[in-house]
């Protein structure tokens, strides 16, 4: 076999629900997230002591970088770790970083060298890695070549 998902009956077993949770657990996380912090990072900044125009061109920089850092995460995937790994080695740099971030933005703990690493250094290098292997992987599960598949 090649490692698509057993089908018995039209129905799909374990393995394939099992991807499939993941698959919708990981890109729900990230995507909130992401959004979460494109959304609040700004005034979050400011209340660092960073200006308008500063919190607004870091913000714009992190967003960037979100979209930059798939190019690596692709390739590591392609060329060394396989979706799989991938997807899973930069959800733990993903959650580290969200976690690094909101200790450092606690009120009595703010620290900005701090929440700008985990943001600007984990959290876009974990996006980098989730979002161009998520939706490759869930379609990597089904076994074009199986006609019952091709079917369903």
């Amino acid at each position: 076999s090649n490692g698509g998902p057993k089908v018995k009956h039209g129905l799909c077993q374990s393995r394939l629900w099992t991807v499939c949770i993941f698959v919708v657990v990981v890109e729900i996380c990230e995507r909130t997230s992401d959004n979460t912090f494109a959304a609040s990072q700004r005034n979050l900044l400011q209340r660092m002591g960073f200006s308008n125009a500063q919190s607004t061109s870091m913000n714009a920089v992190f967003n960037t970088l979100c979209y930059i850092t798939p190019l690596l995460g692709g390739w590591l995937a392609d060329a060394f770790l396989g979706r799989y790994r991938t997807i899973l080695w930069f959800a733990v740099i993903y959650v580290l970083g969200s976690s690094l971030a909101a200790v450092s933005a606690w009120p009595s703990l703010q620290s900005k060298s701090l929440y700008l690493f985990a943001t600007m250094g984990l959290l876009t290098l974990g996006c980098g890695g989730i979002k161009p292997n998520i939706v490759n992987f869930c379609s990597d599960q089904y076994n074009t070549s199986d006609p019952q598949q091709q079917k369903e």
